[in-house]
């Protein structure tokens, strides 16, 4: 015979759970809303004050976590009892079992999307990491507005993933404006980055920060962003290209006060000491 304490400690967690899923399914029924009219709401809880998702992704996102919670109390009462019932069925009672793995699984599928979502604001962002080529060019092809595109940029950035940078450097073209999400481009990255990002318009004067990419070149770690050692000749070619597109060493610059060519020279880089030194 079942513990009649334990019982009722299981209902009230159950009870618990229920009405944090339904007041997820609110927020999202209240977030389909505020992104359909670009309302901006925020909600204000104890002074706190949150912003409601305005992406569909999002949204989707807090109705599956909030549907599997509801879902999972409900159903998960409604088990238990089915397969106490079943006791001496095992055909039934492994259906039963396969229903709830299901909808466990759903929740799995609410949870990661929430937790992605939470981290790269946008799937595209995520995908333009290190992801599938084809989930990138699928999510430019749902409508990806200038602003997702230039997040997605930055984190491409991160990971050097050229490709996926090159789509959505076109996807901003047929946007409008690919110089924003060219931009996203500096010094520390690849050779061939940059020379997509220089191709797509970025340059000294429609970027902002412009000292920098120099500088980037020629960083104290000589590692780009996948941790790989640069030689001098791959850290000339890229004050080479910079150099090109118009880039120059200016002396606000110099947060140490040490010169360009002095560093290289200190860093036993003659070839990039020869790119810098190039009319």
């Amino acid at each position: 015979m079942a513990d009649p304490e334990k019982t009722e400690g299981m209902g009230a967690f159950a009870s618990f759970v229920f009405l944090v899923g339904a007041g997820m399914l609110l927020v999202a029924a209240l977030s389909s809303v505020n992104t359909a009219f670009h309302l901006g709401w925020v909600l204000r809880v104890g002074g706190a004050r949150t912003a409601l998702p305005d992406h569909w992704d999002a949204v989707v996102g807090v109705a599956a976590i909030g549907a599997g919670l509801v879902g999972l109390t409900v159903f998960g009462s409604y088990v238990r009892a089915r397969f106490d019932r079943a006791k001496g069925k095992p055909a039934a009672r492994l259906v039963i079992l396969g229903a709830a793995a299901l909808l466990v699984l759903g929740v799995g599928w609410g949870l990661r999307r929430w937790a992605l979502l939470g981290t790269y604001h946008t799937m595209l962002a995520y995908y333009a990491t290190d992801g599938d080529l084809a989930d990138v060019r699928s999510e430019i092809d749902h409508g990806a507005t200038l602003e997702e595109l230039e997040q997605a940029a930055h984190r491409a950035s991160q990971y050097d993933n050229t490709p996926a940078f090159r789509l959505l450097l076109e996807g901003a073209r047929r946007a409008g404006n690919a110089v924003p999400v060219a931009c996203a481009a500096s010094g520390s990255n690849t050779v061939a980055f940059m020379q997509a990002a220089v191709e797509f318009g970025a340059s000294p004067t429609r970027c902002p920060q412009p000292n920098d990419a120099l500088s980037g070149a020629l960083a104290m770690d000589r590692f780009d962003k996948r941790r790989h050692e640069k030689s001098d000749e791959e850290i000339a070619q890229m004050i080479t290209l910079l150099r090109k597109a118009g880039w120059r060493e200016r002396p606000e610059s110099r947060g140490s006060g040490e010169s360009l060519e002095a560093r290289a020279e200190r860093m036993h880089l003659p070839r990039a000491l020869a790119a810098l030194r190039a009319p």
